[in-house]
């Protein structure tokens, strides 16, 4: 908290909750330093109360704004605009300088009750991206969701496969091994001349259009 003099006059000049405040304490520097003590007092024991004026910013109202003047420079600003709906929805009653780590927190562990971790990431970043802004313009003075963590997102690669995908593993498996077996060389369905089985982390497993005229149900 800093004691600034101005015009002849002391004030103390400090930040609460995300918000700046300047009191005039008068002419007397020792007055000054003496209302110094007291609201840092009240501030370390919780009895320093203040009623925001009735323009503070919400986060709906950060939203708009970052909507208007943020998301047209970015190429992907049609997906942003649904991401912005999203974030709006979950805290756009709060206002900015109410918000806090935690909120972020709870927001993730509701929202990834139903979507993928990437999701969530995603737009939680577009939401710090909106908190610095709102910094650079003033609105407050620290982002509260500076620091915050994604979610581990998991590797694709080493994802476990659903019965499904089992089963047409086992059965193109048989076809494989039953070229070996000569007993049933008669009755075995041949795949044509260059086919394969490929599987794709993404999509799941690809069986060849033509794999079903093999005779095999």
């Amino acid at each position: 908290m800093k004691i600034v003099q101005r015009n002849g006059n002391y004030y103390l000049d400090f930040y609460f909750r995300g918000r700046r405040f300047r009191e005039k304490v008068g002419p007397s520097k020792g007055a000054a330093f003496k209302a110094r003590s007291v609201r840092e007092g009240e501030i370390l024991q919780g009895r320093f109360k203040f009623v925001p004026k009735r323009g503070a910013m919400t986060f709906k109202s950060l939203a708009a704004k970052y909507r208007e003047l943020i998301s047209p420079q970015k190429r992907s600003h049609h997906v942003e605009k649904y991401i912005l709906n999203t974030l709006t929805a979950a805290f756009g009653h709060f206002r900015v300088l109410d918000l806090k780590a935690e909120d972020a927190e709870r927001y993730k562990a509701e929202r990834i009750k139903s979507v993928e971790p990437a999701t969530v990431n995603r737009e939680l970043t577009v939401a710090k991206h909106m908190l610095t802004m709102a910094v650079e313009w003033k609105d407050i003075s620290e982002s509260p969701f500076r620091g915050l963590r994604n979610l581990k997102v998991p590797d694709r690669d080493e994802r476990i496969l659903g019965r499904d995908e089992e089963v047409t593993l086992e059965l193109f498996s048989a076809l494989t091994q039953s070229r070996s077996h000569e007993e049933t060389s008669q009755q075995e369905a041949r795949l044509p001349r260059g086919s394969e089985i490929r599987i794709r982390p993404l999509d799941g497993i690809y069986i060849p259009p033509h794999a079903g005229n093999a005779g095999y149900g």
